[in-house]
């Protein structure tokens, strides 16, 4: 088969920064770095390709008694195989991300982030929360926020996403973390115009097989982990998956309809 774009890049720069420690409480990065935000639903590390994920710009962190926050200004690669990777210009990612101190065991985010594609013309601004935490032997993670601005078609773009999960810490023969998800992804009625889930950590989330982006897409599933020592981990996985609105198409992690399909998302009947 012939190369993927993430397959083949011969030797390049992956990370390559300056941190600036303006004072106690400012720190600037400027530069080309791998990032993760938040749960990494919306962008983070992509390892499990040859070429690893990073970005040309700049990331401001400022340090507070009850919030930090992060601000990004950053701009993907375009990938040469045999040359020099050079910033994209037309893809642009901007945003805050603000952490509320809450306890060692909670994690509580807000956040805004802005996706700008120069090339088709659409710009999608996200408001979301992050929830991640403990009580006793529960454990929960909460995901949500809306998504609204322009599409490509010049329609106002109108989309959200949100995921909930429960999960337990198991004792005995079974022992280890068992958890309960549901992930929710807008479509939309004209193909293309669903939720965009940006630069995602996406298997960590809908699955080791990469196959479908977080776009017009319902995903109920299970997981079990145990980890007997320090070097071993098991992962035991499932997932149902659905089409959030049978008039759009299931989506590949590069948000273009998956296999190639044509607006008739009501083949596949709800389920795929």
């Amino acid at each position: 088969l012939a190369p993927r774009a993430s397959d083949v890049d011969r030797l390049d720069i992956h990370q390559a920064y300056i941190d600036l420690a303006i004072n106690e409480r400012l720190q600037l990065r400027i530069g080309r770095q791998a990032i993760d935000i938040g749960s990494r639903r919306l962008l983070g590390l992509g390892e499990w390709a040859n070429i690893r994920r990073s970005f040309d710009g700049l990331q401001a962190s400022l340090a507070g008694e009850q919030f930090d926050f992060d601000a990004y200004y950053l701009q993907p690669l375009s990938i040469q195989p045999h040359d020099f990777n050079r910033t994209n210009h037309d893809i642009s990612l901007y945003g805050i991300n603000s952490h509320q101190h809450v306890d060692e065991e909670t994690i509580l985010d807000y956040y805004w982030l802005a996706l700008e594609l120069d090339t088709n013309g659409a710009r999608y601004d996200t408001l979301g929360v992050y929830w991640k935490g403990e009580r006793d032997n529960l454990l929960y993670e909460v995901e949500g926020g809306v998504q609204v601005d322009t599409n490509f078609d010049d329609t106002d773009h109108q989309a959200g996403f949100a995921t909930v999960g429960l999960g337990t810490n198991l004792q005995g023969r079974l022992a280890g973390q068992l958890w309960f998800f549901y992930d929710w992804a807008s479509g939309s009625n004209s193909s293309g115009n669903g939720f965009h889930h940006y630069f995602p950590r996406v298997h960590a989330h809908l699955g080791f097989m990469d196959l479908f982006g977080r776009r017009n897409i319902n995903d109920l599933n299970i997981r079990w982990t145990h980890e007997p020592n320090d070097r071993l981990k098991f992962l035991l996985w499932y997932h149902y998956f659905s089409l959030a609105n049978i008039n759009d198409v299931p989506y590949n992690v590069n948000m273009t309809p998956f296999a190639g399909l044509g607006n008739n998302g009501s083949i596949y009947e709800g389920c795929f």
